[in-house]
């Protein structure tokens, strides 16, 4: 949920209101032919953002006993049809004129007024008109036809499922048809990374209050793959990382996602598959996921003890947003986590290095209770999550009598802000931390250290029960160009610090560094490089790029 590196480069360019094609014809019945003036119709654009907006009126009969020119006292003004305002709303406008004596144009004024009143607040499709009547008794009737969506039709799916768009387009009709809750329906679509583009017409039904919702979708390449190479991995395992991955956004066409994800350093290979299932209109998703790896400590001190590590991990998870908004989303999510790790030394004898694990083998069982937020404007990012675990202690969870074992308690928060400056400059802060009353196994801990926490730092230098990390760094554009691309040079400041509960802490537990950082984006090319200054002197082992202060990344992405 966090903005990425292609979500920074796009703030700005978020969605406005609308910023795709939207053609509304809107029936408003009223007693004259021009009851949405030019200049009305010309408000209602700047309100919506609409790039077109088509009024079309219906005429009808004049009442009977009322001509131009004459008048009568009005005694009273029954409003029929309307469900959406109540009467005290309506006295607003007709209340008034009671006991006035009013001409037809006055009256063409009140309807006038009851149908801007339901313009104000978004439903453009109802309007509100004098039938045919006898006035002679000073009491007046005003009919409200109020708009409903007859149909909507779907255009220029080729694999996504066309219930997928529908159940989101639905969830906002409502009886009057509101345009401001079907345009944030669309807002939500144009979001979605299954799409590329949407254009939308609302047009005349069968009859006069119906409207047809016509939508054309153009769906986004669902195939994306990665290749790249970088060297964020821990020198004790092999630094130089390849790593190779691929994702499918609807692989059997109803939104559905799969990924994987292979990395191989020297002494380290990874496996990581997802599959994720929307289950509703709101975007709920159930997630499971696999990782599974085996790793061998490379360093020449080391190399002859033959001490390497095999882990697995797995996941069930459900995601809801409760707030969905083209602007704001809050979510909430519940997560089952097994996590297993042992430990070898001479290659298969299994082996403890610190307390907790028995044999060289842990095994934790936790709950995860996750909310999320993120707030979104064309110039500023907001995004929060919190993490609530528990470990159970179920499924063989490592538990022993020192108390560092698989029961526990922790939370995790993280925060992060992003600020579009000027048009080539963005600012960006970050902040996360763990707490925990209790003693934790490594697969638990905190670590700090290297490309994602504490640059110029080797990766995962400290870890500890409990941590806390932060960064700002700004983004200057320095070149941009069709031929060449982007560049960015990246100032940052980077902060952590880590302690234990029960065992002793690593000194110096805090890490701080200032840097450096070059970012060239071409193409399908991304290139990043990072010059970390340690400003906190830590005595580091080896002599590889890593704990000489630089690291680096070269990815190719390629969608189709």
């Amino acid at each position: 949920m966090y903005p990425d590196s292609d979500s920074i480069q796009r703030l700005g360019k978020l969605p406005k209101l609308v910023n795709w094609l939207v053609i509304i014809s809107v029936v408003c019945l009223s007693l004259c032919s021009d009851v949405i003036t030019q200049a009305q119709a010309e408000s209602f654009r700047q309100a919506l953002k609409l790039s077109q907006l088509q009024v079309n009126s219906v005429p009808f009969s004049q009442p009977e006993t009322l001509s131009e020119s004459s008048s009568i006292s009005l005694k009273q003004v029954k409003v029929l049809g309307s469900t959406v305002f109540s009467e005290e709303d309506l006295d607003k406008i007709t209340v008034p004129f009671i006991g006035k004596e009013v001409t037809l144009e006055t009256l063409e004024e009140i309807a006038r007024q009851i149908t801007q009143l339901y313009v104000a607040n978004g439903y453009l499709t109802s309007g509100a008109y004098l039938p045919p009547q006898d006035l002679s008794n000073g009491v007046v009737t005003i009919q409200v036809i109020e708009g409903k969506l007859e149909d909507i039709e779907i255009q220029g799916l080729n694999r996504l499922q066309n219930y997928y768009v529908r159940e989101r387009l639905m969830k906002a009709v409502t009886v009057p048809l509101n345009i401001k809750r079907l345009e944030q329906a669309l807002q939500l679509l144009q979001l979605d990374p299954l799409f590329e583009r949407i254009e939308a017409e609302l047009n005349q039904g069968t009859e006069p209050e119906l409207s047809i919702l016509t939508i054309k979708l153009k769906e986004a390449p669902a195939i994306s793959i990665g290749l790249q190479f970088d060297n964020y991995e821990s020198p004790s395992i092999g630094e130089y990382r390849g790593t190779l991955k691929l994702h499918h956004q609807n692989l059997l066409g109803f939104g559905d996602q799969l990924s994987a994800e292979y990395r191989i350093t020297e002494g380290q290979d990874q496996y990581d598959f997802s599959y994720g299932v929307p289950l509703n209109a709101n975007n709920g998703t159930l997630s499971i996921s696999y990782q599974t790896g085996d790793t061998k400590i490379i360093e020449d001190v080391f190399k002859d003890v033959g001490i390497r590590a095999e882990s697995n991990t797995l996941s069930l998870s459900f995601r809801q947003p409760v707030i969905l908004k083209p602007n704001e989303e809050l979510a909430l999510s519940i997560s089952w986590d097994l996590k297993e790790s042992r430990t070898f030394l001479l290659n298969d004898i299994p082996y403890s290095f610190t307390l907790g694990p028995e044999n060289g083998k842990s095994r934790v069982t936790a709950l995860r209770l996750g909310q999320e937020w993120i707030n979104r404007s064309p110039k500023r990012v907001l995004a929060a999550r919190s993490y609530l675990s528990f470990g159970l202690g179920l499924f063989d969870a490592t538990i022993n009598e020192i108390g560092i074992d698989g029961r526990f308690f922790s939370w995790q928060g993280e925060f992060q802000w992003v600020e579009k400056l000027d048009e080539d400059i963005i600012f960006l802060a970050r902040f996360g931390m763990q707490l925990t009353p209790d003693a934790l196994l490594p697969v638990e801990q905190f670590d700090i250290g290297g490309i994602d926490t504490v640059r110029g730092y080797a990766n995962n230098l400290r870890i500890g029960d409990n941590g806390i990390v932060g960064t700002i760094e700004t983004r200057f554009t320095v070149f941009n160009n069709d031929t060449f691309g982007v560049i960015e040079l990246v100032p940052f400041f980077d902060i952590g610090t880590v302690w234990n509960n029960k065992l002793a802490t690593v000194n110096p537990n805090t890490l701080a560094s200032t840097g450096l950082g070059l970012r060239w984006q071409i193409n399908n090319l991304n290139l990043r490089l990072d010059y970390g200054i340690p400003l906190i002197k830590i005595e580091q082992q080896g002599n590889s790029l890593q704990e000489n202060e630089f690291s680096f990344s070269i990815l190719w992405q390629q969608r189709f």
